[in-house]
């Protein structure tokens, strides 16, 4: 009997663990219209970044537009990537 009631305790315990874990709202509402806008600049960005078109101005360019207007976006770290290397490869005179 100890063991069947120590059992549904140690169950007990573990589902209300799992369920006192679970978020149900996300962390950052992000704005739908902000988001595409910012998607298809940082597409256009990775167009001009390219090795074929080397234009590092225009990804800097778009990247300061998006940063003006939504700094939450979900994928600006891959834009500051873009950013940083774009200033590099100015500095050496690449682009």
């Amino acid at each position: 009997m100890r063991l069947i009631a120590f059992a549904f305790t140690a169950i007990l315990l573990t589902v209300v663990a799992a369920s006192a874990q679970r978020n149900v709202t996300p962390a950052i509402e992000r704005d739908p219209l902000l988001e595409a806008d910012a998607l298809h600049n940082l597409d256009v960005a990775w167009q001009a970044f390219g090795p074929a078109r080397k234009a590092y101005k225009q990804v800097l360019g778009r990247f300061e537009e998006t940063y003006a207007a939504y700094p939450e976006f979900s994928k600006i770290d891959e834009f500051l990537y873009l950013a940083g290397m774009s200033s590099y490869y100015l500095s050496k005179n690449e682009g």
